[in-house]
């Protein structure tokens, strides 16, 4: 068979209901009638069905590929009448009627449209469309609503034998199941399978069918999946495509612009297949021919940067910039590579440049103010930074919002109360969280901090802080005066380098976890030791952290010779539960993977000596606590909140120093000079 469904649930479908020739299904949440579809294939097998789906641009496909199925344009929940159905822009298939959803979404930056569609309740759609008759499947696929539907459906009339619905949260892998599962389990079904997305349920009456859901999906169905049948034929295409324009070469080149974007595409079908070396071939020779083909110049040069060949890329757009002296992205990529450079001035230049030519262009006004920022020119930089939001109609948002009451932009506060919204990474949240007690000073009767649910304890220790909310409990905004992102409140504020607030410490960790990891520690490690965490990687998400991180903890082996150190992993993540097999020949007390949350973290690091760690959040825990700590910089794209050639921190004083990297990948002279400081640190505290 063929399985056009990207987790295989049609394969599981197909195994079970296999002995049925001609069944009927209900698909409510069908969305696209073909394309991860969990019921085309019973379909090509001759069963037929009641598709449900709100969303209209869907219509036109269902009666191309499945004339012969019912589709209703309606939503399904436990109750007649109308409801607003969220859609994100770009993810048709993510639809909800879920408010919580959609504010989700919209933190995760995607745009969302609004469509008041009509509702009915799963009994009443069947009573009308079904009637009587067995119902062999039913999956139930709605982002959010699956307790409304099920709740809208008279088990005692309408038995389904096979019962499929998503279980997990749209886009992540986080179980959704347990407000609706029981009324599964009353109404007589049995849970059989879950497949990672979805849980499968078989009514009692049909408990035959269990058999079916001993093993996921295997050799034994006999199964490949729809996206290899299309590449297989796409390849065929292609490949006599291929030869065909390769025989053609020589003459499509004669003929200009049409000769180039054809070989162009072909350069495209490389990179598809990963085949650099041919690519990056074809598009030397196409620039060869015809150097003012413009779009050529940013495929060329974006393999160049992908492969961190910068001082190559950097001399390509610098000449794409003199062969094209108007164009915006020119001169914005020469400054963005010179910034990675070093070059400030020559950065802030192009940036003029471009900026000279569009005042608006949002991603080189975000750009120019990190360079500024990371200059120290503060005032200008910040109000240049608020474009990593404000976008220009034709250009993708960044980030999203839908609160109904005002954005801050530095408004009196006196009396008022503002909510504070989380940007980027636990780090960020760390670092700006201090501001919450300038904003008090400001007249802030009362401010609350949306975060991250590991670092909700954390972060509610801040002065200033009255309330924490996490944004995987969020269900409606918080009513407030006004709201803000987290990195525009130094804006508002009309804070510099030279006034920055920086009370260090300004965070606390909760005693009897201290308590906890002090027992531990004193367990675990000579007395008189000094106690050193190590942390040695970031999150493998982060856009920068091939450069950020070290390749392992092997990376720090100059450091396990220097006496009267006891080294303390507080690496957290993968590489945490891997340090076993990395560490054979140095002993280190691995706490970094028993962490639970960024308090217990804090508890841990307040009670070490120094911390050793690369560009990520533990640096900016460890500052936050007061507790010294020495962070390793990437030479490229170094973050702007590190400043330039300063080996302290203004944002956390006295506690933190900072090493820099002198050449991309190469960390051994900033272990050199770390091990160099160690042993001088560990003999002024011994002396």
């Amino acid at each position: 068979m063929i399985s056009y469904t990207r987790n295989f649930e049609d394969v599981m479908i197909g195994r079970a209901l296999k002995a049925i020739e001609h069944g009927f299904y209900v698909d409510v949440g069908a969305s696209h009638p073909v394309a991860d579809s969990n019921t085309f294939a019973l379909y090509e097998r001759g069963w037929r069905g009641l598709a449900i789906e709100p969303q209209t641009v869907f219509n036109a496909l269902w009666q191309q590929h499945r004339p012969f199925d019912k589709l209703l344009n309606v939503a399904v929940s436990n109750a007649s009448g109308e409801m607003t159905l969220y859609k994100p822009s770009d993810y048709g298939q993510m639809a909800t009627l879920s408010v919580g959803l959609a504010q989700d979404y919209a933190q995760r930056g995607m745009t969302l449209s609004e469509s008041t569609v009509s509702v009915e309740t799963l009994s009443h759609l069947l009573q009308q469309a079904r009637g009587v008759g067995d119902i062999h499947l039913m999956s139930i696929d709605v982002e959010g609503a699956e307790r409304e539907a099920l709740l809208g459906l008279d088990f005692q009339r309408f038995r389904p034998w096979l019962m499929m619905l998503e279980s997990v949260l749209p886009g992540v892998p986080k179980t959704n199941y347990e407000h609706w599962e029981h009324l599964l389990l009353d109404a007589g079904y049995e849970f059989v399978y879950f497949d990672a997305v979805n849980r499968f349920y078989v009514a009692k009456e049909h408990e035959d069918l269990k058999a079916h859901f001993q093993r996921p999906p295997c050799v034994w169905d006999n199964f490949v999946s729809a996206e290899l049948v299309h590449e297989k034929k796409q390849t065929e295409l292609l490949q006599q495509q291929l030869q065909s324009l390769q025989q053609q070469s020589h003459y499509v080149l004669e003929h200009l612009n049409g000769a180039a974007e054809l070989l162009l595409s072909i350069a495209n079908q490389y990179e598809a297949k990963e085949d650099w070396q041919a690519c990056e071939a074809l598009l030397w020779r196409i620039y060869e021919k015809l150097p003012t083909f413009e779009a050529l110049h940013w495929k060329i040069g974006g393999l160049l940067v992908g492969q961190d060949r910068r001082a190559e890329a950097l001399t390509f757009y610098q000449k794409t910039a003199e062969l094209f002296p108007n164009n915006r992205y020119a001169h914005h990529n020469v400054g963005m590579l010179l910034r990675w450079e070093k070059r400030w001035e020559e950065s802030e230049a192009a940036f003029r440049r471009s900026l000279a030519i569009d005042p608006n262009f949002s991603e080189c006004r975000m750009n120019f103010g990190a360079l500024l920022l990371a200059l120290g020119r503060y005032t200008e930089g910040w109000t240049l930074f608020e474009a990593r939001y404000l976008v220009q109609p034709h250009e993708t948002p960044r980030m999203s919002h839908n609160i109904a009451y005002p954005r801050w932009t530095g408004e009196s506060l006196e009396g008022k109360s503002i909510l504070v919204l989380r940007e980027q990474g636990y780090g960020d949240e760390i670092m700006f969280v201090r501001f919450a007690q300038t904003l008090k000073t400001r007249g802030a009767v009362h401010v609350t901090v949306l975060c991250q649910q590991a670092i909700r304890s954390l972060l509610a220790t801040a002065p200033g802080v009255d309330a924490v909310v996490c944004v995987e409990e969020l269900s409606e905004w918080p009513v407030h005066d006004y709201w803000c992102y987290q990195q525009s409140l130094p804006l508002g504020l009309g804070i510099t380098l030279e006034d920055l607030p920086a009370p260090v410490p300004y965070l606390t960790a909760p005693s009897f976890e201290r308590q906890k990891w002090r027992a531990r520690i004193e367990q675990s490690l000579p007395a008189q030791t000094l106690k050193v965490g190590i942390n040695w990687r970031g999150s493998p998400e982060h856009g920068n952290d091939k450069h950020r991180s070290l390749p392992s903890v092997q990376a720090l082996q100059a450091l396990w010779a220097v006496k009267g150190v006891s080294f303390i992993s507080v690496q957290t993540g993968e590489a945490a539960a891997r340090i076993a097999e990395v560490l054979v020949d140095q002993p280190m007390l691995a706490l970094g993977a028993e962490l639970a949350d960024f308090a217990d973290g804090a508890a841990l690091v307040s009670e070490l000596d120094l911390v050793i760690s690369v560009d990520t959040a533990m640096a900016h825990l460890a500052g936050a606590l007061g507790v010294p700590c020495w962070v390793m910089i990437p030479v490229v794209e170094t973050d702007w909140r590190w400043l330039t050639d300063r080996s302290d921190s203004p944002w956390y004083p006295q506690y933190m120093r900072i090493y820099r990297q002198t050449t991309d990948y190469v960390w051994d002279d900033v272990v050199m000079q770390i091990e160099q400081s160690l042993r001088q640190w560990v003999a002024a505290r011994q002396s």
